[in-house]
């Protein structure tokens, strides 16, 4: 499965909870968040687990998405 297959497979996922939560594509939260693109990826196709930092970061963004966006604009 290509890149794109993957991404058009996992956008229309309604259980994924990443999505639900932003209503964004992996690409999107991969940018919007200062990630890898392939991070996300790998995590909802289940070949790696966040470690202990990327799982209290997923947190901080759960809760306050708007304040890690602020925080993650160059100035």
């Amino acid at each position: 499965m290509s890149d794109e297959e993957v991404e058009a497979n996992a956008a229309s996922d309604p259980d994924d909870p990443n999505r639900r939560t932003f209503r964004l594509c992996q690409a999107g939260i991969a940018k919007r968040f200062g990630l890898n693109l392939k991070t996300p990826q790998d995590w909802e196709q289940g070949r790696l687990e966040p470690d202990q930092v990327a799982r209290l970061y997923l947190k901080v963004v759960a809760h306050a998405p708007d304040a890690v966006k602020a925080a993650l604009v160059k100035r």
